[in-house]
Formats: C-alpha cells, sequence, structure tokens
C-alpha cells in the first residue's frame, strides 16, 4: 500500500502533559467542578456569615491546589518512565491504517479503530481508548496534511 503521509514526533514533557490533560478532560472537569464545591462548602461552614466572595474563593483556592497537586502527579508518572522520556515516534500514514514505530517497538492502527478526534492549537490526537492515542503536531505549512488527519475515520 503506498504511504500518504508521514511525520516524526518526539514525546517530551510537556507533549505528555498536554496528551494527559486531553484525554482526562471531561473527567477532569467533573472532578475539578466537585473539588470547587467541597471547597465552598468548607469554606462556608468554617468561616461563619462571612461573604459569598469569599467562599468563591475559597473553592477556587481548592480547586487549584487539586489541580497542582494533579501536575505534579503527570510528571511524576512521566520521569518514572524512562522508556517514554523524549521518546522519538515516526508516523506512516496510509489509505486505511497509521503505523507507529519508535525504540519501544512498531504499532498499526486502522483508522476504523479511532474513536475520537480531539484538536488543540498545536496538535491533533488520534484517541484509540479511554488513555491510549496518537498525538500529531500540526504542520503549520501543510494543510492539506492537517485535512487529512481531521478527517481520518469519516
Amino acid at each position: 500500500m503506498k504511504k500518504l503521509y508521514e511525520q516524526d514526533v518526539t514525546f517530551d514533557f510537556v507533549t505528555y502533559r498536554k496528551f494527559t490533560l486531553i484525554v482526562n478532560r471531561t473527567r477532569l472537569s467533573v472532578f475539578l467542578t466537585l473539588i470547587f464545591l467541597v471547597g465552598y462548602l468548607l469554606a462556608a461552614m468554617t468561616s461563619g456569615n462571612t461573604s459569598w466572595l469569599l467562599n468563591i474563593l475559597g473553592g477556587l483556592a481548592f480547586m487549584f491546589l487539586f489541580f497542582a497537586f494533579y501536575t505534579v502527579m503527570i510528571k511524576r508518572t512521566y520521569t518514572s518512565n524512562e522508556a517514554m522520556q523524549n521518546l522519538a515516534v515516526h508516523y506512516n500514514f496510509f489509505d486505511t491504517y497509521v503505523e507507529q514505530t519508535s525504540s519501544l517497538g512498531k504499532t498499526r492502527f486502522d483508522y476504523t479503530d479511532i474513536y475520537k478526534i480531539v484538536e488543540d492549537k498545536t496538535a491533533i490526537y488520534l484517541l484509540v481508548g479511554r488513555q491510549q492515542g496518537l498525538v500529531i503536531p500540526k504542520k503549520t505549512a501543510d494543510e492539506p496534511f492537517n485535512n487529512f488527519i481531521r478527517n481520518i475515520n469519516k
């Protein structure tokens, strides 16, 4: 089969962090909302008759602390897995599948296996599972490639 596109990616900490936040976006949003509510209620219960603004600030502070803790956990996970640190990955895109090659091995994903495509300013994420996916940096000068990735499973 003829190769249509290829792409090289270095899986550094910034890429890992963004990918982790992308795949956990929905759960993290719900959890941060619950953390805010708990913080709000704790501030309201402990502050007596202070203003609602102080209670909201208490909730936000509680939420911020949790998110800071979560970011530290992402960093700890990344640094504990030496095989993932600055991993060089090469993607080959074909008509019906993509191949991912790195020092860890070679994997093939059919486009029908991709259940969700998420895009941000710098990358397109092809999710093949709840915690697994491919990170494809956007090529600023190659809009046909970006459109190919966006429409990969349509």
